[in-house]
This record gives structure tokens, C-alpha cells and sequence, in this order.
């Protein structure tokens, strides 16, 4: 009995290990993906047709390549403001605090233009039922990409 214990605990260990490591529990974003899902959302939502997905299809997806490079300039410049934090180089927080912004605000634009130009591709019914699924949700659309982890610098 007592040599069955550690048998079965080292088992269990095992199964385990080999369980995380073949599902590390994470799953690899893909914006391919996700935007096959919102379209498919709104197509269910808003009743799209064929031509109205592929318009919105072409929108997210112009939308996620322009915040995909915006992403990894911001995540650049966050970098260089803990440097500069790190080292109290007050020029180098306002530079990397000014480029931060700069990206916040051209993510902005791109988000409100891909939003723009898909309210065109609606018809009147079904922009009515868009305005009310964004009022919704707080306001705003869908939006691309992972949403930004607050109070991180890195």
C-alpha cells in the first residue's frame, strides 16, 4: 500500500506534466481568425450579405494591419519610457511619452475610419441595430487586437 501511493502521485505528476505541455492553456491569437468570427457576428446580428461581409471583411482587415504596426511601435516606445524611467532621463520620458501618444492617436483614427466606412456598407435597418449594439457595448464597436493590459508600461 505504501509503495502504491508514490507510484500513483508520480503517475499523476506525469500525466500532468505531459497535459500542460501539450495545451499550455494559451491560445495563439490569429486575426484571420477573429475576423472571420466578427463578421460572422454581424452577419448574424445585422443580417450581411454576401458583398457587405466581404466589404467588412476587407475593412478589419486593413484595420488590423494598420494597429498591428501601431501595436508594436507602442510596445517599442513603453519600452524606451521604462528606460528612461529607470534611468530619470526626463527627455527621453517626454520623447517616448509623446510617441506613445502619438500611436494612441493614429490607433484611434484607424479604428474610427474602419468603423466609418463599414457603418456605409449598412442599410438604414441595419445601421439602426448597429448604433444600438454599440450602445450597448459602451459606446464603441469591435476593435482589433488584444485590448491593452492597464497599468503596464512594458
Amino acid at each position: 500500500m505504501r509503495k502504491t501511493i508514490p507510484s500513483v502521485l508520480l503517475a499523476i505528476s506525469l500525466a500532468s506534466s505531459v497535459a500542460v505541455a501539450q495545451n499550455p492553456g494559451r491560445r495563439q491569437f490569429n486575426p484571420a481568425n477573429r475576423i472571420q468570427h466578427q463578421v460572422k457576428f454581424l452577419t448574424t446580428v445585422l443580417g450581411l450579405n454576401a458583398g457587405q461581409q466581404q466589404q467588412a471583411t476587407a475593412i478589419f482587415t486593413t484595420e488590423d494591419s494598420t494597429l498591428s504596426g501601431q501595436r508594436n511601435g507602442e510596445q517599442a516606445a513603453r519600452k524606451s519610457l521604462a528606460q528612461a524611467i529607470a534611468s530619470n532621463d526626463t527627455a527621453g520620458i517626454g520623447t517616448a511619452s509623446a510617441t506613445i501618444g502619438n500611436l494612441t492617436a493614429a490607433a484611434t483614427a484607424a479604428r474610427a475610419t474602419a468603423e466609418a466606412a463599414f457603418e456605409q456598407t449598412l442599410t438604414p435597418a441595419q445601421l439602426a441595430i448597429w448604433q444600438q449594439l454599440k450602445h450597448t457595448r459602451g459606446g464603441g464597436g469591435f476593435r482589433s487586437g488584444p485590448p491593452p493590459r492597464p497599468g503596464t508600461l512594458v
